[in-house]
C-alpha cells in the first residue's frame, strides 16, 4: 500500500498536512458508508504519521509499470504496455502472480488508461477466468472494477489527443478530471450552464486538444450558442471527415440546416 496516494498528497513530514489529507479523504472512506477504505485510509494515515519508510525502488516490474504510466505518450501506446508484457516475470510460472498482483496494487490508485489498455492487461492475464481466484487477495467490488473497464466505453478516446510534448503527464490528468466534471455536469437536468462554461475555461488554459472534449464542448454550444456549435462542426468535420462521430454531428448539422440528402449521404458513410 503506499500511503501517500490513499491519503491524496505527496510524501510529507508534515503532521498538519497529513491530518488535513485524512480529514479530507474520510469524506469518501466514511467508516459507515465505506468500511473497507476506510480501514485502508487509517492504515495510512497511522503509517503516514509514524514516518513511512522510504519505498523499495528493486521492484524491477513496478519501476517499468511507473515509467510507462508516468510518461502519458507511453501510457496510450499499446506496444509500451507490450513491453512490459513480454517480460519474463510477467509469463513465467513462478512468478506470473506476482506480476499481475503489482499490476494490480499499482492500478488500484492509478487508473487512467485507454480500454485497449485494460483489455490487453486483463486479457494477458486471464482475469476474468480467475475472477474468484483473485477475490481471496484483493477485494471482490475491486476486481469487479477491473473487469468493468474491458466492457465499458471510454467517454474520451485517447487516441483522440493531439500529443503536446510541452505538456506533462500530470496535465493530460487535469484534463481528463476536467473533462470527467463537465461530462457529469452536462448528464444533470436542468444542466447547470455556467458551472459548464467555466470548466471549458479551464479547459481552454490547459492548452490540450483531444477530439471528443471538441465534440463535448460542441454540444454544449447547441443549447448556449446554436450557431458556434455549427461552426464548431464545420471545423471537426473539414479535419477529421472520416471520424464516425464527427461524421454524426456533421449529419446533425446538415438536418438542422435542413440539407436532408447530404445527411443521409453523411449517415451512410458509417
Amino acid at each position: 500500500m503506499d500511503v501517500w496516494n490513499v491519503l491524496g498528497i505527496k510524501r510529507t513530514d508534515d503532521k498538519s498536512a497529513i491530518r488535513a489529507a485524512y480529514a479530507e479523504a474520510l469524506k469518501t472512506r466514511h467508516p459507515e458508508t465505506n468500511p473497507e477504505g476506510f480501514k485502508e485510509l487509517r492504515a495510512a494515515y497511522e503509517k503516514a504519521l509514524k514516518g513511512e519508510p522510504e519505498p523499495r525502488e528493486d521492484n524491477f516490474l513496478l519501476g517499468k509499470i511507473k515509467e510507462v504510466y508516468f510518461d502519458f505518450p507511453r501510457r496510450i501506446d499499446v506496444d509500451a504496455w507490450r513491453g512490459i508484457l513480454d517480460l519474463d516475470i510477467c509469463s513465467q510460472i513462478d512468478t506470473e502472480k506476482q506480476a499481475l498482483d503489482t499490476f494490480l496494487e499499482f492500478f488500484a490508485y492509478n487508473y487512467k488508461i485507454p480500454k485497449y489498455i485494460w483489455e490487453l492487461i486483463i486479457d494477458f492475464f486471464a482475469i476474468d477466468e480467475r475472477k474468484e481466484e483473485l477475490t481471496k487477495t484483493h477485494h471482490p467490488e475491486f476486481i469487479e472494477y477491473v473487469l468493468r473497464w474491458k466492457t465499458s466505453e471510454d467517454f474520451i478516446r485517447y487516441d483522440k489527443f493531439k500529443l503536446n510534448p510541452q505538456k506533462s503527464w500530470e496535465d493530460y490528468e487535469e484534463f481528463l478530471r476536467v473533462c470527467q466534471k463537465i461530462n457529469s455536469a452536462m448528464a444533470e437536468s436542468p444542466a447547470p450552464f455556467k458551472t459548464i462554461a467555466k470548466l471549458f475555461n479551464d479547459l481552454n488554459d490547459l492548452e490540450i486538444f483531444n477530439l471528443d472534449a471538441e465534440i463535448m464542448r460542441r454540444r454544449y454550444y447547441l443549447t448556449a450558442d446554436p450557431a458556434r456549435a455549427a461552426a464548431l462542426t464545420e471545423r471537426l468535420y473539414a479535419e477529421f471527415p472520416d471520424d464516425p462521430k464527427v461524421l454524426f454531428i456533421e449529419s446533425q448539422n446538415k438536418m438542422n440546416a435542413e440539407k436532408y440528402d447530404e445527411a443521409l449521404e453523411l449517415l451512410g458513410k458509417f
